[in-house]
């Protein structure tokens, strides 16, 4: 099954718990103009594509993947978006609990 574009993002926008004006806003649109594009009745543009990917901390090409894919990993979104309130102290000690060291390729905050 394929999603759209705009379904892959209406889905994570409601994954990371983004209301439409959350999104809209740092596009410099309305939350209605946002709605019609999720919606396929207007199109995005590369730019709003690179915006919202950041704003979905994920990347465009990510999107399109899971157009492909039909779906998104809510579970993945939320261990994403836990992992990035941890600091690096806290990091540290789950992943010690976990036996395994921390991945060098997240950014911490510090």
């Amino acid at each position: 099954m394929y999603m759209t574009i705009g379904e892959v993002i209406r889905a994570r926008r409601k994954a990371e718990g983004l209301s439409l004006a959350d999104l809209s806003d740092p596009l410099e649109i309305d939350g209605s103009n946002l709605s019609r594009k999720e919606r396929g009745i207007a199109d995005f543009t590369s730019t709003e594509l690179e915006v919202i990917a950041g704003k979905l901390r994920t990347t465009v090409s990510t999107l399109y993947t899971e157009c492909e894919k039909g779906g998104i990993d809510k579970r993945k979104i939320a261990w994403d978006k836990f992992y990035a309130k941890l600091d690096k102290k806290s990091l540290d000690a789950a992943f010690r609990l976990l036996g395994s060291s921390m991945p060098e390729s997240k950014e911490i905050k510090k």
